[in-house]
């Protein structure tokens, strides 16, 4: 788990990180986040909760002065706790 503090605007394009992402907002915004392969770009604010559920995408997005805390998952803890129905794959990175 990271504890972040942006006190300014900045852009982002990350290339895929082979986690699960999820994030709780404090203060401020992040806007137009768009992983590859969802249909629009979303805007996340305080008491809001983000995640990245494709790890194998690219994320792009911009941070307004946001302070929140992201914790990340590997394929491991989310196996353990997803279970996929008969015709489902197991969650994986």
């Amino acid at each position: 788990m990271d504890h972040l503090d942006f006190g300014f605007e900045m852009s982002y394009d990350v290339l895929p990180l082979g986690v699960i992402l999820l994030g709780d907002i404090e203060s401020g915004t992040i806007e137009d986040h768009l992983v590859d392969g969802w249909p629009a770009g979303e805007r996340f604010g305080p008491v809001r909760y983000s995640s990245s559920p494709r790890p194998t995408g690219t994320t792009t997005g911009r941070i307004n002065q946001a302070r929140y805390r992201v914790t990340r998952l590997g394929p491991g803890p989310a196996s353990q706790v997803a279970t996929p129905t008969h015709d489902a794959a197991p969650v994986g990175c």
